[in-house]
């Protein structure tokens, strides 16, 4: 796990209590003083014997504090005590030599990730490789004070989540501190079994879950509470069709590790999240602490999803598969006579992104080979959807055949007349052909490029997309 960079700055303090004789309160060293553990081994003679690392026995994680135990090891004169950093290098914690077989570090914010590392000293002052505790996350109570700016329009709500497990969960205790609801100050809303709820009929602001925020002025939601078991994944059932779902955690969490704990079954559930960013959705990497993103189960019944504690590392995610297959990490699946686009859609308020389209031949899908449900915009929304003719409530945001063909496509809602269509291609193949229905436009879609139409009013627009193979 790599440490939250909030959390290494040169201010931040932990307590290491050693036996009582040396008990000492440090701060830790700027960030220019680093160590590298082992490589104190100059002057090394023949009759000395360079000191093996210590053997780490125990790891006992507590409330802001931790207390890692080790093997007494002979020759040894004492011990230092490391931080891991996140560029992998190693702060000195321990001003003076640890004596003893054991240190306990106090002063450590719940709920966040830190990594530890013990080395031995010996007579010589040669000091071994470092032992490294793993993933250490103190349990208790914590807090986060999270900034919203203040806005009126669709593009101004905030999708977040609530990582801690408050004694007083609703909605009114949580918001206890805002004025009294009142829709032209501010809104609050959930998804439900049966659709949106708001603020009034939402039963809980409750971890794993994500809710829409708008306020009018700039305000603080203030969250605090208990911690989450960060040992074990976190449970969130999940309703038939689109939830809003967040990370208990307070560190980012690696999607493509939550899609392994998931392994989508038969239509079950879209290995996918989806987050609101400036105006518009797209496929998120990662789940980040706070924040809200929309999640589709495909199933007809509720559904266990498991969220892993496992740290975020980047990782290029442009497509997942539904049924009977787990997610697809970047293009490697496009092989042979495949091809695939992705577009997106913008009128200058809002945007639509992540959309994709293509071919992988023999496909054992009935006739699709890769397919992910489109987000449930908003009116306001701008929304670029694949679809087939005359059925516009099946909307997707990614339509993967198994053989040329023709795609239907349907640029909705949004703010502005102008909207601009534009595409990137991620494997190359025959070159597609947009159509705008409209005014009979024929647009080659060849590497990177881009469309602009004015809509004489926001009415939907309708294009076809075929491929050259596939031209009438």
């Amino acid at each position: 796990m790599k440490p939250a960079k909030d959390n290494l700055s040169s201010t931040a303090k932990f307590s290491i209590l050693f036996p009582i004789s040396l008990l000492t309160i440090i701060a830790l060293l700027p960030m220019d003083a680093l160590a590298e553990p082992g490589k104190n081994q100059d002057n090394i003679n023949s009759a000395t014997t360079f000191p093996n690392e210590p053997l780490l026995t125990d790891v006992i994680i507590g409330d802001s504090s931790c207390r890692i135990e080790w093997d007494k090891t002979p020759n040894i004169t004492g011990h230092n005590l490391y931080l891991k950093l996140e560029d992998e290098t190693y702060k000195p914690l321990n001003s003076a030599i640890i004596k003893d077989s054991f240190v306990r570090i106090t002063g450590l914010k719940n709920g966040t990730p830190y990594r530890f590392a013990i080395t031995a000293i010996n007579r010589e002052g040669e000091e071994s490789n470092a032992s490294e505790t793993g993933l250490v996350i103190p349990v208790g109570f914590s807090h986060k004070v999270l900034p919203i700016p203040g806005g009126s329009s669709a593009s101004d709500y905030r999708l977040f989540t609530n990582p801690f497990r408050a004694e007083k969960n609703s909605p009114k205790n949580i918001f206890s501190y805002f004025p009294v609801y009142d829709i032209k100050a501010w809104r609050l809303f959930s998804r439900e079994r049966d659709g949106y709820k708001e603020f009034n009929d939402i039963p809980e602001i409750a971890p794993g879950r994500g809710y829409w925020l708008l306020t009018r002025k700039n305000s603080d939601i203030f969250l605090s509470g208990k911690t989450v078991n960060p040992y074990e994944p976190f449970t969130v059932q999940l309703h038939p069709g689109w939830n809003i779902i967040g990370s208990p955690y307070l560190f980012p969490v690696e999607w493509n590790e939550v899609v392994l704990h998931n392994k989508p079954n038969a239509g079950r559930t879209e290995s996918a999240a989806w987050e609101f960013v400036d105006g518009g959705f797209r496929k998120a990497a990662s789940l980040q602490p706070f924040k809200g993103y929309y999640f589709y189960n495909g199933e007809s019944e509720d559904v266990d999803f498991l969220i892993p504690p496992v740290p975020y590392s980047p990782i290029s995610t442009i497509e997942v598969k539904n049924s009977n297959t787990s997610g697809i990490n970047g293009i490697s699946m496009f092989g042979e006579n495949s091809w695939a686009l992705s577009l997106s859609a913008a009128d200058g308020t809002y945007s639509d992104h992540d959309n994709v389209l293509g071919v992988i031949p023999n496909a054992e899908t009935n006739g699709r080979a890769i397919y992910t449900v489109e987000p449930p915009s908003w009116p306001q929304h701008l929304s670029l959807f694949f679809t087939e003719k005359g059925e516009e409530d099946n909307r997707l945001a990614s339509d993967i055949r198994n053989s040329d063909g023709e795609w239907y496509a349907v640029v909705s809602g949004g703010e502005n007349k102008k909207v601009t269509i534009s595409w990137e291609t991620l494997k190359s193949g025959p070159i597609p052909l947009l159509i705008d229905t409209v005014s009979d436009k024929e647009v080659e879609m060849t590497g990177t490029g881009s469309y602009t139409f004015a809509r004489k009013d926001l009415s939907p627009r309708k294009f076809i997309i075929r491929s050259k193979n596939s031209v009438q």
